[in-house]
């Protein structure tokens, strides 16, 4: 079956495409805006030069950020889950169509960002810190699903790539574990108010999942830079993900000084 045309609901619900996930991302410019974000919210809730009364607003402003967060983020997955059960066989397409498939990789991050605020805006509620906890793990279980299932798949059934046809969108499929990760470090003060066991699990997660995605990226990383300087700039349609290196590379610093500073805490 054709996917329907038109302008009605549905027609546009299964019509859509992974990428839209990623204007809740913020790492790539135009295409994307859930990393960015995370950014945002933390920056204007930890703002550290409070200026008369600066604090209240900055936090009431990264609060309707992450509402808006939350609403992309339903309203794309919702699409999207409309497009691939209403059309089966499509999802099997978009996952061969490498590398735009790399998009689902938007689906976890996103997810990190509104755990963030979780822990950000309801810190003062240990419900909300088991919350931001349960949904920790459907973030891991999406990582993972993603950054090998998705790129097991790839690697089987994808035809042979030139050095010209490597882009920043390759790193879509390890960004969520170094995300995810950094995600974790951001709860580690939270949860251990709470239960001390629960953070030291998180901690040893995330350090696993930063471990594996700083290998993954750096790699990539390394083929990317000798495409760069071998070959032109990717094509326009691509030049938004030149940005993506800054993703994994910020991220994981923020990540592994989170990780360090508790660890130094505990010991």
């Amino acid at each position: 079956r054709r996917p329907p045309t038109g302008t009605t609901t549905a027609a546009a619900a299964i019509s859509a495409h992974p990428p839209p996930l990623s204007i809740t991302m913020g790492v790539a410019g135009p295409k994307s805006w859930v990393t960015g974000w995370h950014w945002r919210e933390r920056i204007l809730v930890n703002f550290p030069y409070p200026i008369g009364g600066g604090t209240w607003w900055m936090r009431n402003l990264a609060y309707c950020f992450w509402i808006l967060d939350i609403v992309l983020f339903g309203l794309f997955t919702a699409m999207l889950a409309v497009r691939y059960i209403s059309h089966p066989e499509l999802l099997k397409k978009n996952l061969m169509e490498f590398p735009a498939c790399s998009y689902l990789g938007a689906i976890p991050i996103a997810l990190d960002t509104i755990i963030v605020g979780i822990v950000s805006f309801y810190d003062y509620r240990t419900s909300a810190r088991w919350v931001a906890f349960a949904f920790y793990w459907v973030a891991v279980a999406l990582t993972l699903l993603v950054s090998f299932g998705l790129l097991t798949l790839q690697t089987l059934s994808q035809k042979q790539h030139s050095i010209s046809d490597v882009a920043g969108l390759w790193l879509m499929t390890s960004v969520p574990l170094i995300v995810t990760a950094a995600a974790g470090s951001t709860l580690l003060p939270y949860l251990d108010a709470a239960s001390q066991r629960a953070a030291i699990v998180v901690l040893v997660v995330s350090f696993l999942l930063w471990s594996l995605g700083m290998c993954q990226v750096h790699l990539i990383l390394a083929v990317y830079f000798w495409r760069l300087i071998s070959h032109k700039l990717p094509p326009q349609q691509l030049l938004a993900s030149c940005f993506l290196p800054l993703a994994p590379l910020g991220q994981g610093a923020y990540a592994i000084q989170q990780m360090s500073i508790f660890l130094a805490n505990y010991l």
